[in-house]
C-alpha cells in the first residue's frame, strides 16, 4: 500500500471486533501505519453514550486546524 495525499480524511479502526472472532488488529490500518515516517500519535476515547467523546475530540482538533490556519492565514 502506497501513501499517497489524501483527498479527504478517513478514519480506519485500528482493532475491530466481531462475535465471531473477537478482538482482530485490521491489517489495513497496519499497513498504513507502517508507511509513517516519524512519530504517530494515537487517542483512543471510550465511554457510555452522550458523555462528550466526540465533543472532545472536536475541541482537538478544531482549535488545533484554527491555530494552523491562523498561522498560515487563508
Amino acid at each position: 500500500m502506497e501513501l499517497s495525499e489524501p483527498t479527504q480524511s478517513v478514519a480506519i479502526p485500528f482493532i475491530m471486533y466481531t462475535v465471531d472472532e473477537g478482538f482482530k488488529i485490521n491489517p489495513e490500518a497496519v499497513d498504513f501505519i507502517s508507511q509513517i515516517k516519524g512519530k504517530v500519535g494515537i487517542i483512543a476515547i471510550c465511554g457510555k453514550y452522550r458523555t462528550g467523546k466526540s465533543y472532545i475530540l472536536n475541541k482537538l482538533f478544531m482549535e488545533q486546524l484554527a491555530e494552523d490556519r491562523a498561522k498560515r492565514g487563508f
